[in-house]
């Protein structure tokens, strides 16, 4: 992405990483780049820019630049890049330790194992200055320095421990190093990122297993003590948390390999022995992490079968309610360690992957925008059996001063009775195209058809009366009231919308359908997963809906489960009819239906 014109002999452009939350250290280190720029090369034209999670400038000159000058501007700027990052670890040590440790304080003092107390504060602050540490070793490394000069035999790219010459001849005429700032910074980024981010997921899952494998071996059989619960509830919460944490992450990652990718592909055109031997080195060696993103899958089934675990566990120490079981105390010692390991992994992880929260939307564009806004543009429906389609769908978000580009033009039509399924990978879209189809969310350009009749066009009261007439909604969530049990959690969308009394006398026959009909008069809690999400189906179906919108329906259940749930939905869709749109990263889940549309960075492939 060309951000500024060149000069008449070249100019320098720097990217580094910053925190744009701390806006007034962010101005003070641009400031102090300017006052480089002038002093060392007597720069004209100095322009500022932020892409995404980085601070880039540019730099014209008017004269021949000397390599001793470029060595002097270099070398002072990573100084200012060091000073900068050893500022932000400070920042980042003051946020990174705000976990309340109150119940895990109340329960080892009940056990008298006052040591784990100060093992839980020593283990999560190791594990946090490690990601800490490597934070700051991250900001001072990722800069990208170019220098294009168009009066010298190289231009070249200055990376924080190495310089990429790159000759100026007739087989790379025209082509301006600088116009790939934006895919060079993250590339750069990736070689530190990628690695830590693998073995943090590696770690955990490690722990993970071990945790999953000593419950079942040692605690499955025994009376656990009342006094238990509030841990292992609050450790939940924990693992919990971790999952959402866990899709930023494989957000992130798929974002950096897939602009790694792109990097590839167009450098290889530039004719540099620096270059290709750079490309065929570490940038190649890249390649070992581009299962990471099936890793993290593979995790996070590891924490949803580990938290079916502990809530099995946690509704079998309800029933007994013993309150001073005889559990024995190296059995208990044995889980508290390991408790406290995860805990203070699930605090370091969350601290590494939201201080790059931004990455998932970071955009390499030609021109820089994704769409422009066409005044009193209009739609029309094109296909006469479609019960849903769009035309010219976009749809960003601002971030700042940034903005994020999350569907670029999209035109696709799902017929009367379909069972569609919307795949790829995560951060590409698929959600909020679903949103937007069902009318949770407006576009920023398109149009969205019900029927024929554009929903985004309609008021807000009239897209919600569609919304409750004609469309039912499954969640990974489940989305369950929890104060209410099963049949009641089916019967409440009739009585919010006056249907008759004959449906609700179908609920106990529906429950039955989908296997939990004798867990009518369950609350959700007492549910396991599997058996929450039949419950979300139940609901979705009473209403006999002309659509069902399902988001990752099987996300949090293990793979077993997760397959008796897709084809429950099949069932369903063969003996009634109904439309489906199934939105999923899983590509096993395409199978189950009648036709997939993949999105890959907002657009249909």
């Amino acid at each position: 992405m060309a951000l500024f014109a060149s000069e008449t002999h070249g100019n320098f452009t720097a990217g580094v990483l910053v925190d744009w939350n701390d806006i007034d250290r962010v101005n003070k280190l641009q400031k102090n780049m300017k006052k480089a720029y002038k002093k060392r090369i007597k720069g004209k034209n100095i322009k500022n820019n932020r892409i995404n999670t980085f601070a880039v400038s540019s730099v014209a000159f008017q004269k021949d630049i000397g390599s001793e000058e470029r060595k002097l501007l270099e070398d002072e700027l990573r100084k200012k890049f060091g000073d900068y990052s050893a500022q932000m670890l400070g920042t980042s040590q003051k946020s990174g330790k705000k976990d309340d440790d109150t119940i895990y304080n109340e329960v080892f003092k009940y056990y008298s194992m006052d040591e784990l107390l100060n093992n839980l504060k020593k283990q999560t602050d190791l594990s946090i200055n490690k990601v800490e540490l490597k934070i700051e070793h991250l900001i001072s490394s990722a800069f990208v320095g170019i220098w294009d000069l168009h009066h010298n035999d190289s231009s070249r790219i200055v990376l924080t421990d190495r310089i990429l010459q790159i000759p100026n001849g007739d087989k790379n005429k025209g082509f301006e190093i600088s116009s790939m700032i934006d895919e060079l910074i993250i590339t750069n980024f990736g070689l530190d990122f990628l690695p830590f981010s693998d073995k943090l997921i590696h770690n955990m899952q490690m722990l993970c297993f071990d945790l999953h494998a000593f419950i079942n071996r040692q605690l499955t059989n025994e009376d656990i003590d009342m006094h238990m619960l509030p841990l292992m509830r609050n450790f939940m919460g924990s693992l919990s948390g971790m999952q959402e944490t866990l899709k930023m992450l494989r957000r992130q990652v798929f974002r950096v390999n897939d602009i790694l990718g792109s990097t590839v592909s167009e450098l290889s055109n530039v004719v540099s022995d620096d270059l290709e031997h750079w490309l065929n080195t570490e940038i190649s060696d890249l390649a070992k992490y581009s299962d990471t993103e099936d890793r993290i899958d593979l995790l996070e089934k590891t924490v949803v079968d580990l938290k079916n675990t502990l809530r099995a566990l946690i509704i079998k120490t309800e029933a007994l309610d013993c309150r001073d079981c005889p559990t024995e105390i190296d059995t208990l010692q044995e889980l508290f360690r390991r408790v406290i390991e995860i805990k203070s992994e699930v605090s370091a992880l969350d601290l590494w992957v939201h201080r790059f929260e931004d990455i998932p939307s970071f955009t390499t564009m030609d021109d820089g925008i994704a769409f422009e806004r066409v005044e009193n543009e209009e739609y029309f429906a094109q296909s006469s059996d479609a019960i849903l389609e769009t035309s010219k769908l976009f749809k960003m978000y601002n971030r700042g001063e940034s903005s994020v580009y999350v569907l670029r033009g999209i035109d696709m039509n799902v017929k009367k009775g379909e069972f569609v399924v919307i795949h790829g990978p995560s951060g590409s879209g698929k959600t909020t195209l679903l949103n937007l189809l069902s009318g949770l969310d407006g576009a920023d350009r398109g149009a969205v058809f019900f029927n024929g009749d554009n929903i985004l066009d309609m008021s807000d009261r009239k897209r919600t009366k569609i919304r409750r007439d004609h469309y039912s909604f499954i969640f990974q969530s489940y989305a369950l009231i929890p104060h209410l049990n099963a049949y009641e959690n089916v019967k409440l969308p009739l009585e919010l919308s006056g249907l008759s009394k004959k449906l609700k006398e179908g609920i106990l026959d529906l429950l039955s359908d989908v296997g939990i009909g004798e867990y009518a008069t369950h609350k959700p809690a007492l549910l396991s997963g599997g058996q929450m999400q039949r419950l979300g189906i139940a609901r979705a179906l009473i209403a006999k809906p002309d659509v069902i919108f399902a988001d990752e329906p099987t996300g949090d259940l293990d793979e077993v489960t997760g397959e008796k749930i897709m084809q429950l939905l099949k069932m369903y869709h063969e003996e009634t009819g109904i439309t489906i749109v199934l939105v999923t990263h899983n590509k096993d889940f395409i199978k189950y239906g009648d036709r997939d549309i993949y999105v890959k960075d907002g657009q249909i492939s």
